[in-house]
């Protein structure tokens, strides 16, 4: 039995001969539709100025599966609260 030849990934022979299937489908049309709002919570401007001031804040390790948040959110929440004691408006 002859050796066989097989073809090389360039090989013009090989792309003539291909047996592969082929997708001859059109692509899906885009659904452009109703896009949700952006889900903000109520102390997210105070973590923004906090990182604002302290921009060292962003290189803080943050533990994904650990209970303590972050200290950006830490003192967000804690600001939020006392401003909520003293009825002070965002």
């Amino acid at each position: 039995m002859p050796p066989v030849r097989l073809p090389l990934h360039g090989d013009s022979a090989a792309n003539a001969t291909d047996d592969w299937p082929r997708c001859r489908c059109p692509p899906e049309p885009l659904v452009k539709g109703h896009r949700p709002k952006k889900l903000t919570f109520p102390e997210d401007p105070l973590v923004q100025s906090y990182m604002t001031r302290h921009p060292e804040a962003k290189l803080t390790p943050i533990f994904l599966n650990g209970s303590q948040p972050a200290p950006a959110r830490v003192f967000a929440e804690r600001q939020l609260q006392l401003m909520q004691a003293r009825r002070v408006a965002l």
